[in-house]
């Protein structure tokens, strides 16, 4: 599965692959573990604007055709070329919750959320 991500509403756009699972659910989650991956190794806030079908083969043909747009590694500016490319071939990703409230959020107030992150995925009561 092919993913684009942007930091923030205007910044850098990501182009990315993570391997198909054995379910659509599988796949799900191994998308979710990434951006999570991604969102704590960057200090603004990121979303998964959409996905698409597609191998590294394809993601690779991306780069591509993105390259005079590129920043650096799978980075690109949002150019409008990019943007219209993704809102005509993506899917779009529809986050949970959580996920779309810690975009949002400024690192001091992401504590809570991390914590009632824990408390779902451990089945921990309140």
């Amino acid at each position: 599965m092919i993913y684009f991500v942007q930091e923030g509403s205007a910044g850098p756009v990501k182009i990315g692959y993570v391997t198909n699972g054995c379910s659509q659910k599988a796949t799900q989650s191994r998308l979710r573990s990434r951006l999570s991956g991604l969102q704590t190794g960057n200090p603004r806030g990121i979303r998964c604007l959409a996905t698409m079908d597609g191998e590294e083969a394809q993601e690779a043909l991306l780069h591509q055709r993105f390259k005079p747009s590129q920043i650096r590694g799978e980075w690109f500016r949002p150019t409008q070329e990019i943007l219209d490319f993704i809102a005509a071939e993506g899917t779009p990703y529809t986050a949970p919750v959580i996920e779309l409230v810690w975009a949002d959020k400024s690192p001091a107030e992401s504590t809570w959320i991390d914590e009632l992150r824990h408390m779902f995925r451990n089945g921990v009561s309140a």
